[in-house]
């Protein structure tokens, strides 16, 4: 969400009569209002599936055993499934997992799962009115790439998807994914009033635990 202000003009602040439009008068702030997903699953049935490790964590019983016990290479061979290219897995995404408590890891991932459930992403967004821009990896591993095109539910959304990338085109991709997100930012969209509205009318689309 972009927000711009104009400064207000000293002399209009001054006279409380100035009139609202005129020149120097301060303007409400605008915000413009885009969404984004990059590799977000569309439904939970086009979930493609974990690394063995990663299942391994999320196994009842076994699991807290091997939480208790994990160490860098246990969370980077659970991490592997997400990315399709090889890069290194950034030491600070080891290092948040690494801190994560088994309740929270497992909350986090049964909230997310009942919010894709209780209703598919696609049609959260049809009802927004917004612009929209979904970035997929063509070899996404964890969710199926051709599931990337439940979004054309969506009026006028944007599908790109990228060749030869896994689940985080930020990674495997930077260039491409932030030439695609900077171009996206800098079109055209409707007022936050209109945005706010079409949250209010019960679309859900900011629910916690949204993937």
């Amino acid at each position: 969400m972009d927000e711009t202000t104009t400064p207000p003009n000293e002399d209009s602040r001054a006279r409380p009569d100035a009139a609202p439009n005129a020149p120097g008068r301060r303007r409400a702030r605008t915000r413009r209002w885009r969404i984004a997903l990059i590799d977000t699953g569309p439904r939970l049935d086009a979930y493609a599936g974990d690394s063995f490790a990663a299942r391994l964590i999320t196994t009842p019983v076994v699991a807290e055993l091997v939480w208790r016990l994990r160490t860098d290479s246990t969370i980077r061979a659970a991490l592997d499934s997400a990315f399709t290219r090889h890069v290194r897995i950034p030491d600070r995404i080891v290092s948040d997992v690494r801190g994560m408590t088994y309740r929270s890891l497992t909350a986090t991932d049964e909230a997310s799962s009942a919010y894709v459930r209780e209703r598919p992403v696609p049609d959260r967004l049809a009802g927004l009115g917004l612009p929209t821009l979904v970035i997929f990896g063509s070899q996404d591993r964890r969710w199926q790439p051709a599931s990337a095109q439940d979004y054309h539910r969506v009026p006028h959304a944007r599908i790109e998807i990228l060749d030869g990338v896994g689940h985080t085109p930020m990674f495997e991709d930077p260039d491409t994914t932030g030439a695609l997100l900077h171009g996206f930012v800098d079109t055209a969209t409707p007022p936050a009033e209109e945005a706010a509205d079409l949250v209010r009318a019960g679309t859900g689309l900011f629910a916690p635990g949204h993937p």
